[in-house]
């Protein structure tokens, strides 16, 4: 094995394990590209530049890390920011196009940094996978406890019963497995919940809410096939419920009169800026 290839499959960065590094820079993929955004309205050519350099690099590290949920989340969830910045249908076709474009460029770059990815679905075995197995053991145990669940970090191994931090291999599998079907409606009505949240960011000023919709959407589609919805403790779980919380909260947040105050700041900031030109041209005919 050369030294290139040694190093891509056991690259991790600062992180324990390259499952780690691939949630990080999913994460990190979307506030680069939201702080494109950002920068955008301001024309500043260089930091635009350079965020798009950062933008590239980062996912590059998740090619690296070689998660290929990862990667997909990473694509899912730009494509949901980029859809709630456009405000008009030719607007998202337009930045969809320019990324396409340079993504195809720079194909040849990520091709190479996809060994392991390669690797994985190659070498795949069983129905699912890698996690045929922990699929199929919690869908067996399932059957015996569909309501309520087997209990919180609870599995069953060669079935006996283990109870701590346990590898599920699936965010929301585990919390069917582990609270049943109860759980799984009771947590599907809590996101349902914040629909409202993600219609009112396409109006509202607070661009920030793009960013935490646009995370949480990738921690969404990330726990398809990695296990931390319930794993307190690790950081992707805690900016998870952290989130959902915020986004939960935001719709009723407006409702009690933070867009009323937000605008009456907005008009003292103006008035405040209005006063500073007046007295700069006053100062200005005086000389």
């Amino acid at each position: 094995m050369d030294e290139d290839l040694d190093f891509e499959l056991n690259f991790s960065g600062l992180f324990p394990h390259p499952m780690w590094l691939a949630a990080a820079t999913g994460i990190s993929n979307q506030v680069f590209l939201w702080l494109f955004f950002t920068y955008k309205k301001k024309q500043n050519k260089l930091i635009n530049l350079l965020l798009i350099l950062g933008f590239l690099s980062s996912l590059y590290l998740t090619f690296i890390a070689a998660s290929r949920t990862a990667v997909i989340a990473s694509i899912i969830s730009s494509i949901v920011m980029i859809f709630l910045y456009a405000e008009k249908t030719k607007t998202f076709f337009k930045y969809v196009s320019f990324a396409t474009i340079i993504l195809i460029l720079t194909s040849p770059i990520y091709y190479k940094a996809s060994t392991r990815i390669l690797l994985k679905f190659e070498y795949s075995e069983g129905q699912y996978g890698s996690r045929t197995s922990l699929f199929e053991e919690g869908f067996e145990h399932f059957n015996d406890s569909p309501i309520f669940g087997v209990g919180f970090a609870t599995k069953y191994i060669n079935n006996e019963k283990v109870v701590g931090r346990i590898e599920s291999g699936s965010g929301w599998l585990s919390i069917l497995f582990q609270m049943g079907l109860l759980g799984a409606i009771s947590i599907l009505y809590i996101i349902l919940g914040t629909i409202k949240t993600f219609k009112i960011s396409r109006k509202s000023k607070d661009k920030k809410l793009i960013l935490y919709e646009s995370v949480f959407v990738f921690l969404c589609a990330h726990s398809c096939f990695e296990g931390y919805i319930l794993t307190p403790g690790y950081y992707p779980c805690i900016l998870f419920w952290t989130i959902l919380g915020y986004l939960t909260a935001y719709p009723k947040f407006i409702e009690g009169g933070y867009e009323t105050k937000h605008k009456v700041l907005e008009r003292f900031e103006f008035e405040q800026r209005l006063l500073e030109i007046r007295k700069a041209k006053k100062s200005n005919s005086q000389l």
